[in-house]
């Protein structure tokens, strides 16, 4: 009998304090809404680029982003995204699932016989400041190669950047 009552005090005042966890008001991030509808568009497109072989910068996949908590606006430049050299238009998707954006990046074109890399100036729209994980989905990316995977927490920092290392063509050449 003595053993359960030991058990249970302990027990009691671990359950308040596991269950009061989050509900202090203070500066807890601020969870995403689910009615959050965010959009995107492609504002501009730099590229084809050119390197000569091992030169740096093209070896890597980055995304620099910057975010407006006053417009809700996060804009994020992806920095050699990989695509045809010849593509007719650029597609962009934005998804959000829980605390994930997922960022589709496509091509429509005649798909010539060449790939090379280009700069995306991305503006997303109604993003309510939290904590994210940000994954691009990239056409041409070697499923060998690291994804861009990763987090920002949008009620604590509003600029930074994220890179990849890539060494199969179009990157690395």
């Amino acid at each position: 009998m003595l053993k359960h009552t030991i058990v249970l005090v302990l027990l009691v005042p671990l359950l308040g304090m596991i269950s009061g966890c989050g509900d202090d008001g203070g500066d807890a991030p601020v969870n995403v809404p689910e009615t959050s509808e965010m959009t995107v568009s492609l504002v501009e497109v730099e590229g084809c680029k050119t390197f000569t072989r091992g030169e740096a910068g093209s070896d890597r996949s980055c995304v620099q982003y910057t975010y407006d908590p006053a417009q809700r606006t996060l804009r994020m430049l992806h920095v050699n995204a990989g695509f045809n050299c010849c593509p007719e238009e650029f597609g962009m998707d934005v998804h959000l699932d829980g605390d994930v954006i997922t960022i589709t990046e496509s091509e429509v074109g005649p798909n010539c016989r060449c790939n090379c890399l280009y700069d995306l100036d991305i503006l997303i729209e109604h993003v309510p400041a939290a904590i994210y994980r940000v994954v691009f989905e990239e056409p041409y990316r070697s499923e060998k190669e690291e994804a861009i995977d990763f987090r920002i927490d949008l009620t604590a920092e509003t600029a930074g950047e994220h890179c990849v290392p890539r060494s199969m063509y179009p990157w690395g050449m």
